[in-house]
């Protein structure tokens, strides 16, 4: 894990320093504890005090388990149970399983896979070309975007959620809950899709096998 580091204040007494530094400590290992022991010592005061803010990159072959990332994490190896509050990018090679995305956004990139995923919040999922995304599910003002050569594969939509496939893009096993809707655009493909009561599909481009229910559109 390698990590860019910087400094900032500690707004609130919920991110307190200590707690921070004994989560990074955990990821980041004996380097992490050289690294820090250069830096302010913390204060009890938590609006008084320094906490360092970093950017961790999971390497190829590497693990991570439970993470909360307040900046940016690029995910080459298996990154399971992040807690993204700004953005995750995940990219060849990387598997992220079970992220919830918050006033965030997840990106997956070519190569890259993305399982489990729970976008709310205003949160954003982007599945890039060749990109993966598998079981995602979609709350309350979250979006979701697939990109050309992109592929998202059983995803759940409700609750003013908006699915937006472009050109290129594939949506398979797709379920859309009352409150969501899935644009699938000239040029894209939407298979197997199953329109619950309240949801909606529309289709410009190629759509196959759908289920609509009594209610659905």
């Amino acid at each position: 894990t390698s990590t860019r580091l910087s400094l900032r204040r500690c707004a609130t007494p919920p991110h307190c320093c200590l707690a921070r530094m004994t989560c990074f400590k955990a990821l980041q290992g004996p380097s992490w504890h050289r690294t820090i022991a250069r830096q302010p010592k913390p204060s009890s005061r938590c609006s008084a005090c320094w906490i360092p803010r970093v950017r961790p990159a999971i390497r190829a072959g590497g693990t991570a388990v439970g993470v909360t990332i307040e900046g940016t994490e690029t995910v080459f190896g298996t990154d399971i149970g992040a807690v993204i509050s700004a953005r995750q990018n995940v990219s060849s090679g990387g598997v992220a399983s079970g992220a919830t995305v918050k006033f965030a956004a997840q990106f997956v990139y070519a190569g890259g896979t993305a399982t489990g995923t729970v976008v709310s919040s205003a949160g954003h999922m982007v599945v890039s070309s060749g990109g993966l995304a598998i079981g995602g599910t979609m709350l309350s003002s979250g979006q979701t975007f697939i990109s050309a050569a992109g592929t998202a594969s059983g995803l759940t939509i409700s609750t003013s959620v908006a699915d937006c496939v472009s050109s290129g893009g594939t949506t398979i096993g797709t379920i859309i809950r009352s409150g969501g809707l899935e644009g699938v655009n000239g040029g894209a493909t939407a298979l197997g899709a199953t329109v619950s009561f309240g949801g909606i599909e529309i289709v410009i481009g190629y759509a196959s096998a759908a289920t609509v229910s009594s209610g659905g559109t």
